[in-house]
């Protein structure tokens, strides 16, 4: 009979059609438009055989695709493709998380802009708050991780003024209330710090930038030093060494990346080194 067929018999069109959610049905004696029917050659079953193409999103045995996890790269879509892993639905989750389903329902439809319950959400969903909102980093809690805290500073670096470095160059220390920097560097007993003025170094060096200095350590080519030029003030450029003086002295050149600003030399000017940077600590500025 047209519409019909045994168990394990059904024809390989009837596969085909499986994405358009086709079921067999029986002739109806009375069409009702808009209906769709697709009608079947006779080569494939003994008699001719109608489909009727129903609403996909009421078949309920249809294998859904499967999502990857590349495919998420929105916040929102992270949230329920995490959720999904778990089966959990939008209310459990905020069970779990203490939510309301709608909060839930609104974050993965991206109705939220900032997701306040970030920590809330990754504990119960076990992963990383940073995964979970920017996609990066590892995902899973316990997932091993390619950094590592930083060791927290334990060594106080006094932060002191241009004048207070030029009067190292003579022997002088300094004394009174100073503001320290912390750091974990093993650096010599006469280490300092510096806050960059001016704009001698830019780009690279900025103002207010501060970088700690170390009169321990011999500059090399291309280092960048602290030195003091003649007057009360040291200065910030960078080392570059020209030849040996016929005294045997290392004859050697100040040089500013701002080409605004002309170079220094040794054998041209007294000059004397203070210390060598050992750490460039840029801040962000809005």
């Amino acid at each position: 009979m047209p519409g019909q067929y045994s168990a394990g018999t059904r024809p390989r069109a009837f596969h085909m059609l499986g994405a358009l959610c086709a079921t067999p049905r029986a002739p109806a004696k009375a069409e009702t438009p808009p209906a769709i029917w697709i009608a079947l050659s006779r080569g494939v079953m003994a008699g001719p055989m109608r489909y009727h193409v129903r609403d996909c999103a009421a078949t309920t045995n249809v294998v859904q695709p499967r999502v990857l996890i590349t495919d998420v790269k929105t916040f929102p879509e992270r949230l329920k493709w995490a959720r999904e892993r778990k089966k959990w639905s939008q209310a459990e989750l905020g069970r779990r998380a203490g939510l309301s389903q709608g909060a839930i329902g609104n974050y993965e439809k991206g109705e939220r802009d900032e997701p306040r319950n970030l920590i809330q959400l990754a504990e119960a969903l076990g992963v990383h708050p940073k995964w979970l909102l920017k996609g990066t980093g590892p995902r899973d809690v316990g997932e091993p991780s390619n950094v590592a805290p930083a060791a927290i500073g334990t060594r106080k670096i006094p932060l002191i003024s241009y004048v207070q470095a030029g009067q190292m160059a003579e022997g002088l220390d300094f004394g009174g209330e100073l503001e320290y920097l912390l750091t974990d560097l093993d650096l010599g007993e006469h280490a300092f710090a510096l806050e960059i003025k001016g704009d001698s170094m830019l780009p690279e060096f900025k103002p207010g930038d501060r970088i700690i200095v170390d009169p321990d350590v011999a500059p090399l080519p291309g280092d960048f030093v602290v030195a003091k030029n003649g007057s009360h003030e040291a200065t910030f450029k960078k080392y570059r060494p020209r030849g040996i003086s016929i005294t045997g002295k290392t004859i050697f050149e100040l040089v500013p990346l701002n080409e605004d600003y002309e170079s220094m030399r040794s054998d041209e000017t007294p000059i004397s080194i203070v210390g060598t940077m050992v750490e460039h600590r840029k801040y962000r500025r809005r």
